[in-house]
């Protein structure tokens, strides 16, 4: 998870283990932390990769759209399921999010629709991982 609000991150992670799924919830708190640490994962052949990749557009220093341009760039990155999740409303930035072949969703205000939002995402995740 790319993402520098910590409410979020202890919103999904909750999320996750309502839903009985036992992940290991990796966090960047900018997408500059985030770059070093996909790359160095998917450099490293003995490393599992992420099952999936979930982006926050408004991130400090390095910010969301430069992460989603690298994951796409990446031969091996580009092929782990990644969204967006955003506080961004915007029509252009939902936009842009589909033209460049992610899913966006803005972030839930409740926890109902994390629950929801992780349900949604179950099947990417990895049969060991879930509970």
């Amino acid at each position: 998870m790319v993402d520098d609000n910590p409410g979020d991150i202890a919103l999904v992670h909750l999320a996750l283990e309502d839903a009985g799924i036992r992940a290991n919830l990796r966090n960047a708190h900018d997408g500059g932390i985030a770059i070093a640490q996909l790359g160095a994962l998917a450099a490293d052949s003995l490393q599992r990769l992420p099952n999936l990749i979930l982006v926050d557009l408004n991130m400090p220093k390095v910010t969301g759209w430069e992460v989603l341009a690298y994951l796409r760039g990446h031969e091996i990155l580009s092929r782990v399921p990644s969204f967006v999740l955003s506080t961004s409303q915007s029509p252009r930035d939902l936009a842009r999010c589909q033209e460049l072949g992610f899913s966006c969703w803005s972030k839930p205000s409740r926890f109902e629709d994390y629950a929801t939002l992780i349900k949604y995402m179950r099947p990417f995740l990895s049969p060991t991982t879930a509970g």
